[in-house]
């Protein structure tokens, strides 16, 4: 993998992790629904451009072939609230 896909995957599991801890935040602090749907939304988009940047795909036979599926998960542990 060349280092600007791993500066770009580290910045995401980064977004990923503090859009994470934002709703966490907001939960306890009994903020706006709104707020926290828009964060869960914004997460799940952070979440679908890791798993497209981790996925490992081949041309073959005229068409791309997926080897190996991407993942969704940050590899960095959760932020403590």
């Amino acid at each position: 993998m060349d280092k600007g896909k791993e500066i770009r995957i580290s910045g995401l599991e980064r977004q990923i992790r503090k859009t994470e801890r934002g709703i966490k935040v907001l939960f306890a602090q009994k903020g706006g629904a709104d707020e926290i749907l828009r964060l869960g939304n914004k997460r799940e988009k952070l979440k679908d451009e890791l798993e497209q940047l981790t996925r490992v795909t081949h041309f073959s036979g005229g068409q791309w072939k997926v080897l190996q599926e991407g993942r969704r998960e940050p590899e960095t542990p959760e932020w403590p609230l």
